[in-house]
């Protein structure tokens, strides 16, 4: 006898294809985790984590009191005051263990990123693919390594916060408002969290904000802290524009730079603008059409936002390409099809793209090669191309979602009888 689902049923058939089978697999992600942290061990040895020391530095002036602003340093602090106060654990060691010890935290936050990535379709993914991404991505997450940068600590706290949404939002905003302490362009995840009604969300990212500056007040004193964050503001107006056409700057800004040509910086800055906005209106109108699946949409949404959170942020340095890592699966994804061969077709070829970058390094091309590489802006325009491609086709699973829906019209009986 044919039975209507149970609420159980519901659920289950609802959520097949959300978990992959590899979610709760720990030798895979032991495996990535150590298949990273190699890079992050050999950064470790040949380098000297200048961005780290930065950072170790102003955790060091935080906890003093001292003024972190600094504009006649060579690499100065550019976050806020704020975030200076939340690295100050890192001042518990000796300034080289700490950085093995933010290296391998980049680590360990790079697995989650990759973890929350390989979700996003709702299809098992193989596990050789995890490694081919964490490969294509080698240019970025070295870069991360030998510089000492945080983006994949910044990353991870969006995908924990992607994962809660639901559940817990408040936690969920929290998590992406100390990301935004840090980095400021990661705000462009507010019209995702507006188009997906995410208010709650919305409302913690607020309170961890207004409880960060509440923070900063206490510690500084109100006065010192008005004064740190006003000193921020015009070492951030200084130094930005003498950085715009840097050579490992891969954002709209430096390509401008690049292929229009020298220009004064009002110029620049409209010209940029320009171009950005049109690129954000394509992504956006790309996103649109893959909106019948809201829970599928969100996460390709949330993923090419903050890939553009790089690419139009006036200082995209190649280490912050790591947040491509998403769409990359989707691009691997693609190309793996084996129905649909004009589409798997493409994808191989920026595939083919992606390990060419990894192959055109300082090794292979020497130093003026590889910096001239970098001027041509060639790692953030394979970028841009394989984030086009991917809001463009969609999660590449997308179209066995219909699999759930057929199964509860056989559960249900009101399935089409068989000829």
């Amino acid at each position: 006898m044919i039975r209507a689902p149970a609420p159980s049923d519901l659920a289950r058939l609802s959520s097949r294809g959300t978990a992959p089978s590899d979610r709760g697999d720990p030798w895979l992600w032991t495996g990535l985790f150590l298949f990273v942290g190699l890079a992050a061990v050999h950064a470790w040895r040949i380098k000297s984590g200048i961005d780290f020391h930065v950072l170790y530095l102003a955790a060091e002036r935080a906890l003093a009191r001292q003024p972190l602003y600094q504009l006649s340093e060579s690499s100065p602090f550019k976050y806020s005051p704020v975030a200076a106060l939340v690295l100050t654990p890192l001042t518990l060691l000796p300034a080289r263990a700490a950085y093995l010890v933010w290296n391998l935290g980049n680590t360990a936050a790079l697995v989650v990123w990759f973890r929350w990535a390989s979700t996003l379709s709702g299809a098992p993914v193989p596990r050789v693919r995890h490694l081919l991404v964490a490969g294509l991505c080698l240019p970025f997450l070295l870069q991360v390594f030998f510089l000492g940068q945080c983006d994949p600590l910044l990353l991870a706290a969006i995908a924990v916060s992607e994962r809660l949404a639901e559940r817990r939002p408040l936690v969920s905003g929290a998590l992406w408002g100390l990301a935004c302490l840090f980095k400021f362009p990661l705000l462009i995840l507010l019209p995702v969290v507006l188009l997906f009604g995410q208010y709650r969300r919305l409302l913690g990212m607020v309170l961890a904000a207004a409880a960060a500056f509440a923070a900063g007040a206490l510690w500084f004193g109100w006065q010192e802290h008005l004064q740190q964050l006003h000193s921020w503001g015009s070492l951030l107006a200084a130094s930005t524009p003498v950085a715009l056409c840097a050579k490992d700057n891969q954002s709209i800004f430096a390509m401008v730079c690049s292929y229009v040509g020298p220009m004064e910086l009002s110029r620049l800055s409209l010209v940029a603008a320009s171009v950005s906005a049109v690129i954000t209106c394509v992504f956006c109108a790309l996103l649109m059409r893959h909106g019948h699946d809201r829970t599928r949409s969100r996460g390709l949404s949330v993923a090419a936002a903050v890939y553009l959170s790089a690419l139009v942020s006036a200082l995209g340095w190649l280490s912050n390409l790591v947040a491509l890592a998403p769409l990359v699966y989707v691009v691997l994804g693609w190309a793996a099809q084996r129905e649909r061969h004009g589409r798997a077709l493409v994808a191989r070829v920026l595939v083919g793209a992606l390990g060419a970058v990894v192959l055109l390094n300082h090794d292979t091309l020497g130093p003026a090669g590889f910096q001239r590489m970098l001027e041509l802006r060639l790692p953030g325009l394979v970028a841009l191309a394989t984030a086009l491609l991917a809001v463009a086709f969609g999660l590449p699973g997308v179209q066995s979602s219909e699999a759930p829906a057929a199964s509860l019209r056989v559960a249900s009986g009101t399935a089409p009888p068989r000829a």
